[in-house]
């Protein structure tokens, strides 16, 4: 009976626990989020919880695996916006993007939850997630892909293997910049396809067009990625059609690559299924680390990001180049070493051909030459909102409140057009994102009503944090976003730190070449960054320990 007792108790704790522990998937409520975001569709699979989360204030819509965000697109310009944009001439500017038959809704409608006075997201190419900007560099380092495209980069006839669906923006920002290009992704979750497909027209529409080759312009292949570049594409390849390149984009919810996806056999049959000068493409977030007073090496994953590269090279792939992706608030951009132990995305370029700008200088020409988004003007598509500071604290790190939208703000509070001005950052820095603040008490009270008030509005229900307190408040915090310049300021910063083969280039930062099958021995005094990357291998998969 005792034991009927207990049981019935850690039942019930486990109960009262999950509840009050449960993690909500929406994460809608938070300080420093936006107060209008809304669930534009929810999923559950065998892998993740995944939420099409939108806040058109700040111009986003993303794929979320609980809370973690999986890839976003802007919400502005929308695919109708693109179809309407022209040349000076009158003529389509993007004619490759205009359906025939006329612009198709989403397949399904959004969630009970979603306002029905917002229109359903009706997203473009313009992404939102700033490390995607970086993926075209795959295809302009493709020395014979470019050379048969002649001087337009645009015209090049790719095959493009994608590792890792997402909110499907890292796709349509391929299919936007290369008309021609077929491209092929593969993620292991048949949920995250439907979901995708079913609320972004775009992706879904692309899914339907052929390339002049007739290939899809979008192929969705459901299935573990490992299996497929192991048999399917290598018959692919064996047919006359091998990739150009392969994207490596897969993570789980936790934000960790999956371990069989980075081991040392799997590169080689990533090199195996790629055209003669293909190249690999791999997001990893990681860092380079610092060397302590010890000797040793540390920073946040840099051993995943070191032993990624060290498995690249062991596999056969032999030349490789990393892109740190930094786009902002990062002061001295010629200084990479002030910032190598942060954690941040990474493009690393693995090939058996030369990557590097020395025996690839036309190659890195055309990252120079390359404007993402040429057809579109900065100034227009952006996002911005206001937060308030708690009184004492006088700066940004300490938002009190979640974030309203400007405008609407702006409407109730008059004064506040010109007040908090954003500023811009110094030339070498990023432009496309400004803070301001402004210290004034009074009209931070005015602000902090007006945001009150709002909570009786059904758009901002349960999702004004911080806005209905009596405390007192140091002022408005104002952050203007322009998602133009973003990408384009990706590409520009990346360039200026990477270019440096003394740092980024493989063998600077991992050492040299593993021996075929075998593992060449440490060396603590060696002269490379990462002195301690591990080696992943089938036999030692351990890059979801370093991932975590």
């Amino acid at each position: 009976m005792t034991g009927r007792f207990l049981a019935i108790a850690l039942a019930l704790a486990a109960i009262v626990a999950g509840w009050i522990f449960a993690d909500n998937h929406y994460r809608l409520s938070s300080r420093g989020t936006a107060s209008d975001q809304y669930a534009l569709a929810h999923s559950e699979s065998a892998y993740t919880s995944m939420t099409f989360v939108a806040s058109p204030s700040e111009n986003y819509l993303q794929l979320r695996f609980f809370a973690n965000v999986e890839g976003g697109v802007c919400l502005r310009p929308t695919w109708a916006d693109l179809c309407a944009l022209k040349k000076p001439d009158g003529s389509p500017a993007l004619p490759h993007l205009i359906p025939a038959g006329g612009h198709p809704a989403a397949r399904a409608k959004p969630e009970s939850s979603w306002p029905a006075s917002v229109p359903p997201p009706d997203p473009g190419t313009l992404n939102h997630s700033a490390y995607i900007s970086l993926f075209p560099f795959g295809l302009l380092l493709n020395q014979r892909l470019m050379a048969e495209a002649g001087p337009d980069p645009r015209a090049a006839k790719a095959r493009i293997l994608v590792v890792g669906l997402g909110s499907g923006v890292g796709m349509a920002q391929l299919a936007h910049h290369f008309p021609d290009a077929a491209i092929a992704v593969v993620d292991i979750d048949q949920r995250v396809i439907d979901i995708v497909r079913a609320h972004y027209p775009l992706i879904d529409w692309l899914g339907t067009q052929k390339t002049s080759r007739g290939e899809p312009r979008l192929e969705f292949i459901a299935r573990d990625a490992r299996q497929f570049i192991r048999y399917d594409a290598l018959e692919r390849k064996q047919a006359g059609k091998g990739f150009d390149l392969i994207i490596l984009d897969a993570y789980t919810a936790g934000s960790t690559i999956p371990p069989h996806l980075m081991t040392r056999e799997f590169f080689k049959y990533c090199g195996d299924a790629l055209s003669d000068g293909g190249l690999v493409l791999a997001n990893v977030i990681g860092s380079y680390g610092k060397e302590a007073k010890d000797g040793s090496i540390v920073g946040t994953q840099h051993r995943t990001l070191g032993g990624a590269i060290r498995s690249m090279r062991a596999a056969g792939l032999i030349q490789t180049w990393n892109f740190p992706v930094v786009y902002r608030n990062h002061q001295g951009l010629s200084n990479f070493t002030e910032f190598m132990d942060e954690s941040r995305n990474n493009i690393v370029i693995a090939a058996r051909t030369p990557v590097d700008p020395k025996d690839n200088s036309a190659g890195w020409a055309r990252l120079r030459a390359w404007v993402p988004f040429p057809e579109l003007k900065p100034d227009v598509y952006t996002g911005s909102h206001l937060t308030l500071v708690r009184e004492g604290d006088g700066n940004r790190s300490d938002l009190y409140s979640s974030n309203l939208p400007t405008q609407l703000l702006e409407t109730a509070v008059p004064e506040l057009v010109k007040s908090a001005p954003a500023t811009s950052r110094k030339e070498e820095l990023s432009q496309h994102i400004r803070f301001g603040f402004e210290k004034n008490s009074t009209v931070a009270e005015r602000v902090r009503q007006a945001g009150a008030a709002l909570s009786k509005d059904p758009l901002f229900a349960d999702r004004l944090v911080g806005w209905s307190s009596d405390e007192a408040y140091a002022g408005i915090s104002r952050t203007e976003t322009d998602f133009v310049r973003l990408p384009r300021e990706v590409v520009r910063i990346s360039l200026i730190l990477a270019k440096d083969g003394q740092i980024h280039a493989g063998e600077s930062l991992v050492g040299p070449v593993d021996p075929p099958g075998d593992e060449r021995p440490y060396d603590r005094d060696a002269n490379f960054t990462i002195r301690d990357a591990p080696l992943f291998t089938d036999q030692k998969p351990n890059a979801d320990i370093w991932n975590r």
